[in-house]
């Protein structure tokens, strides 16, 4: 699908010029083509991702912290 700026016009793959309602209707029909993750699948993702974050802020501060303190040593602040 291409958008020519120029004109304001949208085509669909075949190149001819779809309507504001066809194109939203073709987006309805491929979200429904769409594998949607079960409630239970969401719930462990997102802990993973809410861990790997966490994990990643406790590295970032020991590493500052551990910087930081030698730098102290250095420079006798």
């Amino acid at each position: 699908m291409t958008v020519n700026k120029s004109v304001k016009q949208i085509t669909g793959p075949d190149g001819v010029v779809e309507g504001k309602s066809n194109y939203f209707m073709r987006v309805y029909q491929e979200l429904k083509k769409v594998t949607w993750p079960i409630p239970s699948e969401v719930k462990r993702l997102t802990s993973v991702v809410i861990g790997i974050i966490v994990a990643c802020g406790i590295y970032m501060w020991v590493v500052s912290t551990a910087i930081s303190w030698i730098l102290q040593r250095f420079t006798g602040k």
